[in-house]
């Protein structure tokens, strides 16, 4: 059995990146009601997903330290994030993702842009990964 990752599709700039990974790395007051429905979305369509903890390290320390933890690449990682502290990490993914941010450095370091709150605009980008 082989397990492809999802390709995600955003715009021509964009392309196909292959993810298995999307760490979340939203502060709790960005985490609406829809966290818990999109990590069912997320978890289905057969990827992995990884919360930021507050208290526990810097975003990037926990990214590291996951990824070595769960054995996935950083390149095949989608993160998403919302403000200056989420920069590094989402320097070191195959796919940074801007979520509901008006701060320009983080918008241009992202390869993907979602305004507003709602999470469910995230699930578009993320096809169910096949396996064959």
């Amino acid at each position: 059995m082989a397990l492809f990752g999802g390709h995600l599709k955003s715009s021509a700039d964009v392309g196909y990146v292959p993810v298995t990974t999307v760490f979340l790395g939203l502060e709790d007051e960005m985490l609406n009601d829809s966290l818990y429905p999109m990590r069912r979305n997320l978890e289905a369509r057969g990827y992995r997903l990884e919360l930021y903890l507050n208290g526990y390290g810097s975003k990037l320390e926990q990214l590291h330290s996951r990824s070595k933890r769960h054995d996935f690449r950083l390149d095949k990682c989608a993160y998403i994030g919302s403000n200056e502290s989420d920069l590094p990490a989402m320097k070191e993914v195959g796919l940074p993702i801007a979520f509901n941010t008006e701060i320009e450095e983080v918008r241009k370091v992202a390869k993907i842009v979602v305004e507003g709150r709602d999470l469910k605009k995230l699930l578009k980008y993320f096809p169910p990964i096949k396996i064959c």
